[in-house]
C-alpha cells in the first residue's frame, strides 16, 4: 500500500514546482537519508576517536587543551548518544504503512543532521594537530621563594626608587648593585612580585644567576620557559625571543648577576627605540658594569644591613643565647667582621649555634687574622666569615663534598652528579655500596644547608625527576661558591677552577703539576691548548659556555693526564681522544650533539659510570663497545630515543651496532636508563635484562613518546606493544620489583595479575593501562580460576589509571584479599565501554572499608557502569544506587563523574556530566530521602529534578535529609525542578549557587491553585510557606541580573537560623536586605557583599511596621565586609547594626566618600578589626553629616587592629576638632600607599597601647605618637 502511495505522488510531483517537490524528496529519499544519517554518526564516532587519542596525549604531557577542542568532542558525543534515538524512531515510522508523516518528519530531520555532521567531521579534521598549547607558566615569584625574608628598613628606600624608575616612562634599563651576598637578587625579585601584583608590566620574566660564564642558551631558555614559548635548537632562537618580547605591550625583563658587557641583541631582548614597553632591570656587583658596559640610566645602590639589622639578624639565626652576658660581646664584634652583609651572617650564625663561649672567642679571633682576598667583589672580612663556617664544619667528608659542589658550574648542581663523583673520589669513607652511598650523601647535603652553604633548589634549572634522589638538584649561593673555590685551590687536594685561555700559562706552575682537580671554563673558543700537563689529575670538568658546540680537543691533550678519573664534557661534540684514559671510571657526556659514540670508549676498561643522557643525536653505538665496559655499574641513555639498536640475529657476524643483548655482559650493573622505540629489537632466544642485578631503572619501550617524570621512584618501565609472553620472559624480574608500571596496546592478556605477576606487583605504586582490549580484569580472585591471589596484592599501590580497555569487566573480580589496594590514593577509569562494576564482589563480602587513603576518584565515559561496588548474585536485580552501604571511602577529597550513561543515582559530587539535561527524575529524586550532601558542578543541567507530572506539583518532602546543597558553574539551569515544585528543606544548613547565569526562579513553593505571575525581574525564592526553617549559610553568585534574592513576606520560621551570608558577582540588584527580611534574619552574624555592580545599599533603611515579630534587629551580626561595590555610595543603612559588629572591612568601594558619621561611630563599641583598603574616593573615615553630638566623645573601645591601605584622597581620620577620639585597645596599625594623609586627627587623640607604625614596606615607624608620625610621613613622601 505504501509502494501505491509513492507511486501516485511521484507522478504528481512532476507537475509541481520545485519547493513541493523538494518537500516531496524528503519522503522518496527516505530510506537514503536515514543511511546517511547513520553512515556519517559512525564516521564522526571515529572521528571524535581520532581527535580524543590526541587530547589525551596531549594532556599526558601537561598541555592545555583548547576550549574549541573540548567544546567540538562534547558535541560530538551529544550528536552520537542521539544515535540509538534515531534507530528508535526509525522503528516507529516502519511500524505502519500509512505512517508517511513520521518518514517525511525523519527524512527532513536526517537530511540536515547529515550536512551538520559532515560540517562536523570537516572540523575535526581541521582541529587535528593542534589541539592544545603549552599551559600558562607558573608565577614568577613563589611564595616559597620569600619564606624567609625580611624586609629591612635600610632598603626600603632603594626598593621605592627602583619602583619609581619602573614607573618613569623615560626611563628603560635601570640597575641594581652592590657586594656580592647583599641581597641583591631577593631585592629584585621582590621588585618582581611587587610589579606584577600592581600590573606595572603586561608580563614580568627574570633570568637569574647569569655568573662570569653567561650561557646565552640557558638565558634565552629561562625568558622563554617565563613567556610559554618553546625555542627549538636552531639559528632562530633570538629571533624567536625577540618577537615574542615584542608580542608584549609592556614588559619587564631581570638580567641578574651580569659581570661583564652582555650582547642583548645576540640574546634577543629588545629594548630602547626598538621597543619603547621593554625595560630591563639588571643587577651586578659592580656599577661600572651597568653604567659602563651596559649604558644603564640609573644605577641604585644595595647597601650592607646597619648595626642594628645585622644584630637582629644574627641573633634570629643563632639564638637569643647570644644575650648572655658572657657572650655577648663577642657576638657583637663577631657581626661586625661580618661587615652588614646577610649571607656572611646568616652562615656565622648558623656555624656557632650552640656553641661554647670559648669556640666563639676563637673564632672572632681567626675573623680579626683574615687575609686578603683577590675574589672580584668579595671582601676579606666575608671570605673570612664564609671561610670560618668552612672550618666549623665536623668532618672532612662535609668538607670535601662541600668543595666538590663548587666545581660543579656556576648553576644548580645534580645530586646524581654529585653521587658519582663522590664515590670515584673515594669522598665517602667505608662506604662502597650505592644505597649507603646515597643515604650518606643526602645526610651531608642536609647538613650543608642547615649551615645554609648550600641551598634548595628553585626551579630555574632542570626539573626533571632521578631514579636516585627525590630532590634532583641543589644550589650555591654565588658569593660562597667563590669563597669555596678559592678555598679549594689551596687544599691539599689542589682543587682548581680555571679559564680555559690562562691554561698556557699556568700549566708552566707548580699549582698545575700538583693539581689533582680542575674545572675549566671555556669560552668564545674554538680549540683547547694542545696539552694538559697534570700528572697527578684524577678529576677533569669541561664547562662550556660556547654557543658552538664544536670546541676541538686537541688529540694529544689528556696525554700526561693518566691518573684521570673523571671526565665530565659537558654539550662537548669532539670526544675521540678519550681511549688512553685507562683509569677512568666516570664519563659524562650529557648534552652532547655525538652522533656516534666513539670505538675509544670500549678501551676505557675500568669504566663505572657512563652518563648520555639527553644525547638526542645519538644514533650509532659500535658493536662490543658496550659489552666492553664489564665494570660499568651505572649507565644512562636517557631521552636517546634515536639510537639505532641492531636486532638481535640480523647479520649475525656483521653486525656494526650495537644490540641489547650486549646489556647481559655488564653483571655488575645497578643503574639504567634506557629508551627503545621497537620491541621487536630484543633477542627472542636471549634475556638481557633477567641476568642483570638491577636495584634503580628506567626501561621505556615506545617509539618516540618521552614520558613524563612526575613520579618519585627508582624503577620505572614503560612498555608499548609487548606481549605478556615475552614480557614475563624478558621483564619477569623487573616486573616484580617495579613502583612505576605503564602498559600500553597490551593485546593478549586478560587478567592482569594472575599472568603478568601471581606474587601480586607487592612493589608497585603507579600502574597504568591504556589501549589493552583483551584486558577482562586487573585482579580476578573467582573460584573460576584455579588461582588465588596472595595477600597484599598491591599493597604498594597509590595510583591506578586504566583508559579504553574496551573490555575490561571490572577492577576487580572476587574477594578482594587482604592487605590490597589499602595505599590506593588515585583512582582513573576512563572509555571503558563494558565496565559495569568498579568492583564485583561475591554476596557474602564483608562490609569493611577496602580504600581508606582513596583521594581523588574519577570515572569518565564509562556508558555500561552500574555500580561501584556489586555484591549480586547472578540472576538478581541490579541495584539502583551507585555507591552501595559497602562504599566507605573515608579519605575521599575529589569525585569526578561525567558521561555515566547507565548511573540511576548519584549521592555524592557531580562534576562535567554535560549530556544531562536534568539530573534526577522525580521518581529518582523521591527515593534520595538519606542523601545528605549534594554538590552539582560544570554541568549543563537546567534543571536539577526532571517533574515529567505537568500540572502536578512535586512532593513537599523532596531531599528531606539534605544538609548541604552546592550548584557551582551551572551556565544552563533554569530553575530547581522542571515542573511545579514544592519543598521546606527541613534540614538544609549549606546553600552555594554560584555561576547559575540563567536562573529564573530556582526554589519556587506554590500552592496548587497559585501559579507565578510572569514578573520582568524574578525572585530566586518564591516562597510563601514555612521553607529553609534550618539554614545557616548562604551564598549566591549570579551574573545574569533581573533576578531578586528575597520576594513578597515571608514566614517567621523561613530563614530565621540564618548565620552567614554571601553575596559575590550578583547582578541586577540594588539592596541585599531589603528592609522586611530585618527582623527575620535576627540570627545573622556574618555578612559578606562582593563585586555587585549595582549594588547601592546593603541594608534597606526604610522599615515596615509588623507586630508580629518582636526581635532587636540583627543583634548578633559580628563581622562585614563589602568589596567591590562601585555604586556604594553610604552605609547609613548599617548603622542601627553596629551595636555588636566585631570586624569591618571595606575594599574598592570606590564611590565612598566617609565611611561613618560619628553617630554611626560611637555605635562601633565592640569593634576590633577595621580594615579600609582601595576606596579611591574616601576623604575622611569620621566625616561630618551636619548634626554635631551633644557628647563630643568617640571611644573605639575594643579596636585592636586599623588598617589604611592605598586610600590616595584620604586625608585624615577625622578632620573635625570638635571629637575626642579613644582608642585603649589599638595595638596595630598599618598605613600604605595614603599619600595623602597629612595627620590623623584635629581632635584630642588617646591611643595609649600603640607604639609602632607599619608603612609600605611593613617596616615599623614612630615618632611621639601616631599624629606626629603620620605627618613626618607625609612630609617625607613630599
Amino acid at each position: 500500500m505504501v509502494d501505491i502511495v509513492i507511486s501516485v505522488a511521484a507522478k504528481v510531483a512532476e507537475c509541481l514546482v520545485d519547493p513541493i517537490a523538494r518537500q516531496l524528496g524528503y519522503l522518496f529519499n527516505y530510506r537514503r537519508n536515514y543511511v546517511d544519517l547513520t553512515e556519517q554518526i559512525e564516521m564522526l564516532d571515529d572521528a571524535k576517536v581520532r581527535l580524543q587519542r590526541s587530547v589525551e596525549e596531549a594532556s599526558r604531557q601537561g598541555l592545555d587543551i583548547f576550549p574549541d577542542v573540548r567544546k567540538w568532542l562534547e558535541g560530538a558525543e551529544r550528536i552520537i548518544q542521539k544515535k540509538e534515538d534515531l534507530i528508535e524512531d526509525e522503528k516507529k515510522a516502519s511500524k505502519s504503512c500509512f505512517h508517511l508523516k513520521s518518514r517525511y518528519q525523519l527524512s527532513k530531520q536526517a537530511k540536515k543532521q547529515t550536512a551538520e555532521i559532515v560540517l562536523k567531521i570537516q572540523q575535526a579534521g581541521n582541529l587535528d594537530g593542534i589541539v592544545s598549547c603549552r599551559p600558562p607558566p607558573p608565577p614568577l615569584i613563589s611564595s616559597a621563594s620569600f619564606k624567609d625574608y625580611e624586609a629591612f628598613q635600610s632598603r626600603e628606600s632603594t626598593f621605592n626608587q627602583i619602583m619609581e624608575a619602573l614607573r618613569n616612562k623615560d626611563t628603560s634599563m635601570i640597575g641594581v648593585w652592590g657586594m656580592g651576598g647583599v641581597c641583591k637578587t631577593t631585592l629584585v625579585k621582590q621588585v618582581a612580585k611587587q610589579a606584577e601584583e600592581h600590573k606595572l608590566f603586561h608580563k614580568v620574566v627574570m633570568a637569574l644567576n647569569i655568573s662570569k660564564t653567561p650561557n646565552i642558551a640557558e638565558i634565552q631558555g629561562k625568558i622563554a620557559s617565563m613567556l610559554g614559548l618553546t625555542l627549538e635548537d636552531n639559528n632562530e632562537r633570538e629571533v624567536r625571543l625577540r618577537q615574542s618580547l615584542k608580542n608584549q605591550e609592556t614588559i619587564l625583563v631581570i638580567l641578574d648577576d651580569i659581570w661583564g658587557k652582555l650582547g642583548l641583541e645576540k640574546i634577543g631582548i629588545p629594548y630602547g627605540d626598538d621597543h619603547k614597553g621593554c625595560k630591563l632591570l639588571l643587577t651586578s656587583r659592580e656599577r661600572q658594569v651597568l653604567d659602563t658596559d651596559m649604558r644603564t640610566q640609573k644605577e641604585f645602590q644595595v647597601r650592607h644591613l646597619n648595626e642594628e639589622e645585622a644584630w637582629s639578624l644574627f641573633k634570629r639565626t643563632a639564638g637569643d643565647s647570644v644575650e648572655q652576658l658572657e657572650l655577648r660581646s663577642i657576638a657583637v664584634n663577631v657581626v661586625k667582621k661580618c661587615e652588614g652583609l646577610p649571607i656572611a651572617i646568616v652562615t656565622i650564625a648558623n656555624a656557632l649555634k650552640n656553641k661554647s663561649v670559648p669556640v666563639w672567642e676563637n673564632a672572632l679571633e681567626e675573623l680579626r687574622m683574615a687575609a686578603p682576598t683577590n675574589i672580584r667583589g668579595v671582601t676579606e672580612g666575608v671570605y673570612s666569615c664564609l671561610e670560618l663556617s668552612y672550618n666549623h664544619l665536623v668532618g672532612d667528608e662535609v668538607k670535601s663534598l662541600f668543595l666538590l659542589c663548587a666545581l660543579l658550574g656556576d648553576g644548580d648542581i645534580s645530586m646524581d652528579r654529585l653521587l658519582q663523583f663522590a664515590m670515584c673520589l673515594n669522598l665517602f669513607e667505608r662506604t662502597y655500596s650505592w644505597e649507603k652511598a646515597i643515604n650518606k650523601l643526602i645526610t651531608l647535603v642536609e647538613n650543608l644547608k642547615v649551615s645554609s652553604l648550600l641551598l634548595d633548589h628553585e626551579g630555574d634549572g632542570d626539573d626533571s625527576s632521578s631514579l636516585l634522589f627525590d630532590h634532583a638538584f641543589v644550589r650555591m649561593h654565588d658569593v660562597v661558591r667563590d669563597v669555596a673555590r678559592s678555598i679549594a685551590s689551596k687544599d691539599s687536594h689542589r682543587f682548581v677552577v680555571r679559564e680555559a685561555v690562562e691554561l698556557r700559562e699556568w700549566q708552566r706552575t707548580d699549582e698545575c703539576r700538583n693539581c689533582t682537580r680542575i674545572s675549566l671554563i671555556c669560552r668564545n673558543m674554538d680549540e683547547l691548548p694542545q696539552g694538559l700537563v697534570c700528572p697527578q689529575l684524577e678529576f677533569f670538568l669541561l664547562n662550556s659556555s660556547n654557543d658552538d658546540p664544536y670546541l676541538k680537543i686537541p688529540d694529544a691533550f689528556f696525554q700526561d693526564t693518566k691518573q684521570l678519573r673523571i671526565l665530565d664534557l659537558y654539550k662537548i661534540q669532539d670526544i675521540t681522544v678519550i681511549g688512553e684514559l685507562k683509569k677512568l671510571q666516570v664519563l659524562s657526556l650529557a648534552e652532547s650533539d655525538i652522533e656516534q659514540l666513539p670505538n675509544e670508549v670500549a678501551q676505557l676498561s675500568d669504566l663505572r659510570m657512563l652518563d648520555l643522557q639527553n644525547c638526542r643525536w645519538l644514533r650509532v653505538i659500535p658493536r662490543n663497545v658496550i659489552s666492553s665496559l664489564s665494570r660499568l655499574e651505572y649507565l644512562s641513555m636517557k631521552e636517546c630515543s634515536r639510537i639505532e639498536w641492531e636486532a638481535e640475529g640480523f647479520n649475525r657476524g656483521e653486525r656494526i651496532n650495537a644490540c641489547l643483548s650486549d646489556l647481559k655482559h655488564l653483571s655488575g650493573l645497578r643503574t639504567l636508563e634506557v629508551q627503545v622505540s621497537d620491541p621487536s629489537l630484543f633477542p627472542e632466544d636471549d634475556v638481557p635484562f633477567e641476568n642483570l642485578n638491577l636495584t634503580r631503572y628506567s626501561i621505556v619501550i615506545n617509539p618516540g613518546w618521552i614520558p613524563d617524570d612526575v613520579y618519585k621512584a627508582s624503577r620505572r618501565l614503560w612498555l608499548e606493544g609487548v606481549t605478556s609472553l615475552y614480557m614475563v620472559k624478558c621483564f619477569s624480574k623487573l616486573l616484580k620489583r617495579s613502583q612505576v608500571l605503564d602498559l600500553q596496546e597490551l593485546n593478549d592478556t586478560k587478567h592482569v595479575v594472575y599472568e603478568l605477576d601471581k606474587e601480586g606487583f607487592v612493589e608497585l605504586k603507579y600502574l597504568t593501562l591504556e589501549d589493552c582490549p583483551t584486558v577482562q580484569y586487573i585482579l580476578h580472585s573467582s573460584t573460576s580460576v584455579e588461582w588465588v591471589p596472595p595477600p597484599n596484592t598491591f599493597c604498594m599501590l597509590e595510583k591506578l589509571s586504566l583508559t579504553r580497555l574496551d573490555n575490561l569487566e571490572a577492577v576487580c573480580h572476587g574477594p578482594i584479599p587482604m592487605g590490597s589496594f589499602g595505599n590506593l590514593r588515585f583512582l582513573e577509569l576512563l572509555f571503558c565501554r563494558r565496565l559495569k562494576n568498579v568492583f564485583s564482589l561475591p554476596a557474602q563480602h564483608g562490609r569493611e572499608s577496602a580504600f581508606p587513603q582513596l583521594q581523588h576518584l574519577e570515572l569518565r565515559n564509562l556508558r555500561e557502569l552500574i555500580s561501584f561496588y556489586s555484591t549480586r548474585s547472578s540472576g538478581t536485580q541490579e541495584s539502583m544506587t551507585f555507591f552501595s552501604q559497602q562504599v566507605a571511602l573515608p579519605g575521599l577529597e575529589s569525585l569526578q563523574l561525567e558521561r555515566l550513561d547507565n548511573i540511576r543515582a548519584l549521592k555524592l559530587e557531580v562534576i562535567g556530566c554535560n549530556k544531562l539535561l536534568n539530573l534526577f527524575p522525580i521518581f529518582v529524586a523521591s527515593a534520595l530521602v538519606q542523601l545528605e550532601d549534594l554538590l552539582i558542578w560544570q554541568s549543563e543541567v537546567e534543571a536539577i529534578v526532571a517533574n515529567e507530572n505537568e500540572g502536578e506539583a512535586a512532593p513537599l518532602l523532596l531531599f528531606p535529609n539534605l544538609t548541604s546543597l552546592r550548584l557551582w558553574d551551572l551556565h544552563q539551569l533554569k530553575r530547581f525542578c522542571s515542573e511545579r515544585f514544592s519543598s521546606s528543606w527541613p534540614l538544609l544548613k549549606r546553600l552555594e549557587v554560584h555561576n547559575c547565569d540563567k536562573v529564573k526562579i530556582l526554589f519556587q513553593q506554590i500552592s496548587l491553585e497559585c501559579e507565578l505571575d510572569n514578573k520582568i525581574q524574578q525572585p530566586l525564592f518564591w516562597v510563601e510557606k514555612e521553607a529553609f526553617p534550618n539554614l545557616e549559610v548562604l551564598g549566591l553568585s549570579l551574573k545574569g541580573g533581573n533576578v531578586e534574592i528575597w520576594r513578597g513576606q515571608f514566614s517567621r520560621v523561613s530563614f530565621s537560623k540564618l548565620r552567614v551570608l554571601m553575596i559575590k558577582e550578583y547582578h541586577g540588584i540594588s539592596v541585599v536586605i531589603p528592609s522586611n527580611m530585618v527582623q527575620i534574619l535576627h540570627n545573622l552574624e556574618e555578612l559578606n557583599v562582593t563585586m555587585c555592580d549595582s549594588v547601592n545599599e546593603v541594608i534597606q533603611v526604610e522599615r515596615l511596621p509588623s507586630e508580629e515579630f518582636h526581635v532587636e534587629t540583627l543583634p548578633r551580626l559580628i563581622e562585614i565586609c563589602l568589596k567591590d561595590l562601585p555604586m556604594l555610595m553610604h552605609l547609613s543603612g548599617l548603622g542601627p547594626y553596629f551595636q555588636s559588629l566585631q570586624a569591618l572591612e571595606i575594599i574598592s568601594c570606590g564611590s565612598l566618600i566617609n565611611l561613618v558619621t560619628p553617630l554611626m561611630a560611637k555605635r562601633l563599641v565592640q569593634l576590633k578589626k577595621l580594615i579600609i583598603q582601595k576606596c579611591h574616593m574616601m576623604k575622611e573615615i569620621v566625616g561630618n553629616d551636619g548634626h554635631e553630638l551633644i557628647d563630643n566623645e568617640i571611644e573605639f573601645t575594643r579596636l585592636k587592629s586599623l588598617t589604611l591601605y592605598h586610600l590616595p584622597n584620604l586625608k585624615s581620620f577625622c578632620s573635625s576638632t570638635r571629637y575626642v577620639f579613644k582608642f585603649p585597645s589599638l595595638e596595630t596599625m598599618e598605613v600604605r600607599e595614603c599619600r595623602g594623609m597629612e595627620f590623623f586627627c584635629k581632635g584630642v587623640l588617646d591611643a595609649p597601647r600603640l607604639k609602632s607604625l607599619r608603612n609600605e614596606f611593613f617596616k615599623e615607624c614612630w615618632q611621639d605618637d601616631l599624629n606626629t608620625t603620620i605627618r613626618k610621613k607625609f612630609m617625607e613622601q613630599v
